[in-house]
């Protein structure tokens, strides 16, 4: 039977989703699956490892129905994963030690105190990714010295440990397999990306061994068989691709001074820094795009915790609209903000001060303030969080932007893109493409293996929708962004201080 399709997981916080590409990279057919959090009163944030990777089976199986597509028509299938949520499981019966560990846990966060008070941050900081509290590695450190049975698994050399991608191969190949993805091991803290091997010296400083680690492989690759009963016939895995990395590869920003951006619930800019590993300023994430065989690319990343989330927040909250398309129509109602202006840290702020304890704010209002130029306003205060880090990046990373690729809910917003051109001085191009999350990978492992080349991926990208800088309002923009950085900067100050 003729291989005709490519089968993606992308296993997202809340839903694990699942596309049937073409040999064009069309979706033929999908499905998703709900998959719980669990919170408890310790504010500790968890998921089921058995039933993510049962959602993954049933949308899987689904898309496939739904397509009417027959498992021996699949060349390969490709996973794509929320990056930081990791899992123990036991090495001899392959059943999870407990809950996984959500990226949006924080139980961890003080042990990066500890880290640096032991001068480890200039050790390390040439090489990888710095600590922060969400990171695998030291949530394994944390579980290590909190929960007895998995001090006991490890101590027996009956543990395993990995982020979703990790557990989704080793348990679609019925435990044969136990690798991690360069992309993913980025956001796993403790990998040696100048030598390209554990760092064995910090990770005996943690008190953990390498050996209970999984292997670290290309993106993309054969990374093994998925087990007969699955399916009823054997289909290679060919490649596991982390999240913001793959959506980044779909959108071709992969030049270096190329930038993506996806606006989602928070926002991620990702910004091509070249062939070579870089370190990050302070807050950032310095990762790896993808590593291959023949290929590597590097980015350097911030993370904006409050984007899209505004939209909920004024639709369902404050109930200051009534549906998403009133914020184009009443934040372009007015010229500016009227001296409005929003620090957007509905959860606390992400880079580069990763402070959970700062709080949104409102400033400027007066009697004459309306609903649109709030509204006006809060688009504005995501826009100078992009320009902010966008800068940062700049400067300490010595390279310049010179595109800027943006998705998700509010660049749907012609007035918010136009907002960012204006605010950036550069050209801003909103994607036409979509689930680019999953299509990153298919195309990986397309290009890989053969199926396309890399003019075909480039001729997929069909940004018709262009955001040229206004000259005239270019001033005007850096004039407003000076002002909100002096307020921020301020309340930081000040919230710091009485906490």
């Amino acid at each position: 039977m003729i291989k005709k399709y490519f089968l993606v997981i992308d296993e997202s916080t809340t839903r694990a989703k699942a596309f049937v590409f073409d040999r064009g990279f069309r979706i033929i057919a999908q499905d998703s699956c709900e998959i719980k959090l669990f919170v408890d009163e310790n504010n500790y944030i968890e998921q089921d490892g058995n039933e993510i990777y049962s959602a993954c089976i049933v949308a899987m199986k689904s898309a496939l129905n739904n397509g009417g597509v027959l498992p021996e028509e699949i060349i390969g299938i490709g996973i794509t994963n929320q990056r930081g949520t990791s899992l123990a499981w036991d090495k001899t019966t392959g059943e999870p030690l407990g809950r996984a560990i959500s990226w949006q846990d924080t139980r961890a966060s003080g042990i990066g105190k500890k880290i640096e008070s032991d001068g480890w941050i200039k050790k390390i900081q040439e090489r990888m990714i710095l600590p922060a509290g969400t990171l695998p590695l030291l949530n394994l450190f944390w579980l290590l010295n909190n929960n007895d049975l998995i001090n006991q698994k490890y101590q027996q050399g009956e543990l395993m440990y990995g982020t979703i991608d990790s557990w989704l191969i080793y348990k679609l190949t019925e435990g044969r397999k136990y690798f991690t993805s360069y992309s993913n091991v980025s956001m796993f803290h403790g990998y040696d990306f100048v030598n390209m091997s554990w760092d064995e010296d910090y990770l005996r400083y943690l008190g953990i061994s390498s050996a209970i680690l999984p292997e670290v492989v290309h993106d993309v690759g054969l990374f093994g068989l998925t087990g007969k009963g699955i399916f009823g016939v054997e289909i290679p895995i060919m490649g596991a691709f982390a999240d913001q990395q793959s959506a980044t590869f779909a959108h071709r920003t992969i030049q270096a001074g190329m930038v993506k951006c996806t606006c989602g619930t928070g926002a991620f800019v990702d910004m091509c820094v070249g062939n070579h590993f870089k370190p990050a300023p302070v807050g950032m994430f310095p990762i790896a795009a993808y590593i291959t065989k023949n290929d590597c690319v590097f980015l350097v990343e911030g993370c904006i915790k409050t984007a899209g989330a505004i939209i909920e927040w004024l639709k369902d909250d404050i109930q200051l609209i009534n549906d998403y398309n009133e914020i184009q129509t009443l934040a372009g109602s007015v010229p500016d903000s009227a001296g409005v202006y929003f620090i957007p840290a509905l959860t606390g702020l992400g880079s580069p001060s990763w402070n959970s304890q700062i709080s949104g704010s409102l400033t400027g209002l007066k009697r004459s303030t309306k609903k649109s130029h709030i509204i006006r306003a809060l688009l504005e205060g995501v826009v100078f969080r992009i320009k902010e880090i966008c800068e940062i990046i700049q400067d300490q990373c010595a390279t310049s932007i010179q595109l800027m690729r943006i998705d998700g809910g509010l660049s749907k917003s012609d007035v918010f893109c136009q907002l960012v051109a204006d605010s950036l001085g550069i050209l801003v191009e909103r994607s036409h493409l979509s689930e680019e999350t999953a299509l990153g990978v298919a195309e990986l492992i397309a290009l890989h293996f053969g199926y396309c080349s890399e003019s075909e991926l480039d001729a997929l990208i069909n940004m018709s929708d262009k955001f040229y800088p206004r000259v005239e309002e270019i001033t005007r923009m850096e004039n407003l962004y000076n002002n909100w950085k002096k307020i921020s900067n301020s309340q930081i100050q000040s919230e710091a201080s009485t906490k």
